[in-house]
């Protein structure tokens, strides 16, 4: 198998002989090219408000293509609760990551760049002012957001199969439906720590020996 992801299959009688490179190793989670099939991503993160308030946490799954050693892309989902409870947030994602391996060790410092939209699946909520009869109440709709994110990262392959990421970085949010109205938007400092899991790299293909014994019948004519 070439570096381009070629495959030469040959005879073993038209073989002169077989040597090894110095620097033929087994790829690990950062292979020279992208990853066979899909990347499966699992991620748990915090946001930390930057005016003050109260953060929350996430959980998140990503599903996407890491198409050479320097750039994937994907989507994602999951869901972002409130450290004082309430109902989740569901965010839907479009993932790009670039990541620069380093030496042999093959750890990756790189960045990711999210643009997405959050739903939110509070409804509306039922305010009231006042006391006695001139207590009044009203309804809120609580507002979607879009998204923008912007982390630097790192990627650790743990084994051929498996890629430990940490990342630190900046998430903005901007309110957008009939309840956005008179609302900025809001950033976060973000932190996320995860595992990505994808197919080992293609092993290269063992030649086909003959075992055992053959039989054949010969047979011809020839004068003396």
């Amino acid at each position: 198998k070439t570096a381009d992801g070629s495959i030469f299959v040959y005879d073993m009688a038209d073989v002169e002989r077989i040597t090894k490179d110095a620097d033929d190793t087994a790829p690990t989670g950062n292979a020279r090219g992208g990853h066979r099939g899909l990347d499966f991503l699992l991620d748990v993160g915090y946001g930390v408000p930057t005016e003050g308030g109260k953060g929350f946490a996430t959980a998140e799954i990503g599903l996407g293509k890491r198409f050479n050693k320097n750039f994937y892309f994907g989507i994602g989902s999951g869901a972002w609760v409130s450290v004082d409870g309430g109902k989740p947030l569901v965010p839907m994602t479009a993932d790009f990551r670039a990541m620069f391996p380093v030496g042999r060790a093959r750890v990756a410092p790189g960045g990711t760049f999210r643009l997405g939209y959050v739903f939110n699946t509070e409804g509306d909520k039922t305010f009231s002012v006042g006391s006695g009869r001139y207590r009044e109440s009203f309804k809120v709709e609580m507002p979607n957001y879009f998204m923008l994110e912007i982390m630097p990262s790192v990627e650790i392959p743990l084994s051929s199969k498996v890629d430990f990421n940490v990342a630190l970085g900046y998430m903005h949010l901007i309110p957008v439906g009939d309840g956005s109205d008179g609302m900025d938007g809001s950033g976060y400092f973000m932190s996320r720590v995860g595992f990505g899991f994808h197919k080992g790299a293609a092993k290269p293909m063992k030649p086909v020996r003959d075992r055992g014994f053959q039989w054949g019948i010969e047979g011809g004519t020839f004068d003396v």
